[in-house]
């Protein structure tokens, strides 16, 4: 689990859409680019980011021109602005991540408190610290991906038809704070595909898995050669096992009714009248910042879909 400390906050300008956009667009990256950068044993790193390899993508511990060390030095340097800000009528949480950050609310000082082990597992507690009772919004953002979020304030459920997600992408609670108070925020970590825009060419009639805000990819190692060909199934047909070994701390995916094309004699020829041959395929999908750590091989973001 990664905990902030201590971090103070303050007024931000943007107007909520932006703020929804942006905070959106940041935890994308956080989780599926800067995390898919380093070898889990943090000794080497991309340079690039790779949404398929044919197996001769590998991490190296040093590259001629090297920012990238630097720009997560500064990214982790930035990430209290990410985190929560305050404006006139209170407190927006961005960032889902265990912290503790301090804030300036209508002259009282206010800490929130927050433990969870986003998006590893959908959970969010956050604790609220205030020296005598106040006024305010805290508003909680609900990612546009997420299922029906789940709120719970002091232990009590609080219905949907009096805390809806407004539009601008987040919830929002009016009332008078006091010390000690807690809110559970629960945002479920749907399974679901994404498509590309027809204009990129390269991912026409193919399709991305992921859960909640974390991309998933196939890798040789688990699903053989020829991943290019790979039809995925339905999203009903994914199932969540736990990981092992290296994985033990994250969820992997599988099915047992993907397709994939048959293996063909070795004197076939390379064209033929005939088309390819479909054969039922298990897979199995690993979050995408944790591939290329168990060898060179075949990788694959965007599957064969529909």
């Amino acid at each position: 689990m990664f905990f902030l400390s201590s971090l103070q906050i303050s007024p931000c300008s943007a107007n909520n859409k932006c703020r929804s956009q942006c905070k959106e667009g940041s935890q994308g990256y956080d989780h599926d680019i800067t995390c898919n950068a380093k070898q889990i044993d943090g000794l080497t790193f991309f340079y690039d980011n790779p949404l398929a390899s044919n197996g001769h993508h590998a991490r190296r511990d040093w590259f001629h021109c090297s920012c990238c060390p630097t720009n997560v030095g500064r990214l982790l340097g930035a990430l209290p602005q990410y985190i929560a800000n305050t404006s006139e009528d209170g407190v927006w949480v961005h960032q889902y991540i265990s912290s503790k950050v301090a804030a300036d609310v209508k002259g009282v000082a206010v800490s929130l408190g927050q433990t969870t082990d986003y998006p590893r597992s959908p959970e969010i507690k956050i604790q609220i610290g205030l020296a005598y009772p106040v006024r305010f919004t805290l508003h909680l953002r609900v990612p546009a991906w997420t299922g029906e979020p789940l709120l719970r304030i002091n232990n009590t459920n609080v219905e949907q038809a009096s805390r809806p997600v407004l539009p601008n992408g987040y919830l929002s609670i009016t009332r008078e704070w006091r010390d000690g108070d807690t809110v559970e925020l629960t945002l479920p970590l749907t399974l679901r595909y994404v498509y590309a825009r027809p204009e990129v060419g390269e991912n026409a009639g193919r399709a991305a898995l992921m859960r909640g805000p974390v991309v998933y990819c196939v890798e040789e190692a688990d699903n053989g050669k020829n991943l290019a060909g790979v039809v995925s199934p339905p999203i009903s047909d994914w199932r969540e096992i736990p990981g092992t070994g290296i994985f033990k701390d994250f969820t992997l995916l599988k099915t047992d009714s993907a397709l994939a094309p048959a293996a063909c004699d070795e004197n076939a020829p390379l064209y033929s009248d005939a088309p390819q041959a479909l054969v039922p395929q298990k897979l199995v999908a690993i979050p995408y910042s944790l591939w290329n750590n168990r060898g060179p091989g075949e990788m694959r973001v965007w599957l064969r879909h529909g």
